[in-house]
């Protein structure tokens, strides 16, 4: 019987690690890391539940919240950059007035 290491069966699957330890975690399994070997019955487990999880369907993207302060940096550099293009500007020259 061949041993899988649960990176492995997580990167076959196409998830983190940590989803197959949690997976394992609520099968009742004893806790396990990523270079825990499983039997090929609690692989084929895993296999099952989480391969509807893979369908493409149900894609869903983890986004990283950028924090406040940088949004607010980046807006104030953006008016800086504003300003200073308008003080470099060629003022517009008046048209002259024929009397």
């Amino acid at each position: 019987m061949a041993k899988i290491k649960v990176f492995e069966l997580a990167k076959e699957l196409k998830v983190e690690s940590k989803d197959v330890i949690n997976q394992l975690a609520k099968a009742g399994g004893t806790r396990r890391t990523a270079n825990s070997a499983l039997t090929e019955k609690e692989a084929n487990a895993v296999r099952a539940a989480l391969q509807d999880k893979n369908a493409p369907g149900n894609f869903v993207p983890r986004v990283k919240r950028i924090p406040k302060a940088v949004i607010e940096q980046e807006r104030a550099e953006e008016a800086a950059e504003i300003v200073e293009d308008a003080c470099e500007a060629p003022e517009e020259a008046e048209p002259e007035k024929e009397e």
